[in-house]
């Protein structure tokens, strides 16, 4: 049995024939209409010489099941390709379907799964590496592939002639690199998977992030005093005495004194933690795991036309996207005088956004550094108020359909969510 399949088992406590289910769907308590889970996530039942892995009340793949030719492995399933078994050969894995028989599970080979990349686009990186018999040669290594995924994963990349970007996500990353290995993997595989290392382009302002935070958290912590204060009180003869609150009275002096130091020794368990952290990741930086293939993928990168987006792109982003916000916001004042009317149906669904949204006290968090020395105008931008503006205007009927589609595109062109 190999480590995955020792993992399932693991995951999967064993129920016994003719045992109740250890959990279940039931009528959720606070949300009304909807269904809540009860009792254990996942466990396995017995099927002859198989195992059945259930997971929230479903099959979701099985143990020592029983393969075309005979014989015996695992089952996995999976949210892109469903069912799969161990293959032999090029590819990693045969995709399928799973049948549950009374005294075995049985496992059925389907349609494989083909991958059909992006139309040619100089612009598009994924379309770029699926033609490039270089990378994709060079996909054949695992630590590579690993590496993909590490640096792909939520980044943004240049293409260096004509300043074009190109995002990828964390889900599209892994499904990127098991796509272009075309040995039969899903995005599994990779989404989640840690991978030692930095990317050589993020060292220096990791290095730098990283000795401020140390900085920081080599000062001295002084144990606070937190014992409060008396306060004065005026007798009914006029004269004064200091007393403590009600709360407080009678509460002794000593033990003031350990919860102050238990709060200290919390404070400093917690900022030991953080510098701990931090050095463990400063000493890996200057161990440099994984440097060699991490340079083999900015080598293709740059002999490719691409290159990661660093600070001061983001910057420039940043800048352009506080420009573009600020032409849409000058527009919307200009509207803004105009008087108000109903909804229009168009607008409708941009009210009920809003009442979802107010419902979810949804709000945008952003740095107090990148406000300091703003203009007002500027803080609307920056704080994601230009787009609310616009909405009012939509949802009074102050502005036609084909207004409100160019000035919200135009404004959520922009960068300054990146």
């Amino acid at each position: 049995m190999d480590t995955h399949e020792q993992r399932l088992e693991a995951m999967h406590p064993l129920l016994e024939d003719g045992a109740e289910a250890p959990g279940r769907s039931i009528p959720s308590t606070s949300i009304p209409g909807a269904d809540q889970w009860v009792g254990e996530f996942h466990w396995r039942t017995r099927r002859g010489p198989a195992f059945v892995l259930w997971s929230f009340g479903r099959p979701d793949g099985a143990l020592n099941a029983r393969y075309p030719d005979g014989s015996r492995g695992m089952i996995v399933n999976t949210l892109d390709h469903g069912p799969r078994r161990r293959a032999s050969g090029p590819r990693r894995w045969t995709y399928g379907t799973m049948d549950i028989e009374e005294n075995d599970v049985a496992f059925h080979d389907g349609v494989q799964p083909v991958y059909a990349p992006p139309a040619p686009d100089p612009f598009d990186l994924e379309a770029v590496l699926a033609r490039d018999p270089g990378f994709l040669a060079a996909l054949a290594d695992d630590r590579f592939a690993q590496a993909i995924y590490a640096v792909f994963q939520n980044r943004t990349f240049i293409e260096t002639r004509s300043g074009r970007t190109w995002m990828c996500g964390d889900r599209q990353a892994a499904h990127l690199v098991a796509n272009l290995r075309g040995l039969g993997e899903s995005y599994h595989d990779y989404f989640l998977t840690e991978f030692e290392g930095t990317w050589p382009d993020d060292e220096a302002a990791r290095v730098t992030s990283l000795q401020g935070m140390m900085s920081l958290l080599g000062g001295s912590l002084p144990i606070p005093d937190i014992k409060p204060a008396a306060r004065p009180v005026l007798n009914p003869d006029g004269s004064r005495e200091a007393i403590r609150d009600e709360a407080h009275a009678g509460v002794a002096d000593s033990d003031w004194r350990g919860q102050a130091e238990q709060q200290w020794q919390a404070a400093k368990d917690m900022r030991d933690s953080f510098a701990s952290s931090a050095r463990a990741a400063l000493a890996e930086i200057e161990r440099q795991p994984n440097r060699d293939v991490y340079e083999v993928l900015r080598g293709h990168l740059a002999r490719l036309g691409w290159r990661t987006e660093n600070d001061e792109d983001r910057d420039r982003a940043r800048a352009a996207a506080r420009e573009d916000g600020l032409e849409v916001l000058q527009a919307v004042k200009q509207r803004e005088g105009r008087p108000a009317g109903e909804c229009p149906s168009w607008a409708q669904p941009i009210l009920d956004r809003r009442e979802r949204q107010t419902a979810g006290n949804g709000f945008r968090l952003v740095a107090t550094a990148v406000l300091a020395g703003l203009g007002e105008d500027e803080r609307e931008v920056e704080l994601g108020r230009v787009q609310r503006r616009l909405d009012d205007l939509a949802i009074t009927g102050r502005l036609d359909e084909e207004e409100y589609a160019d000035l919200s595109g135009r404004l959520s062109s922009s960068a300054l969510d990146r």
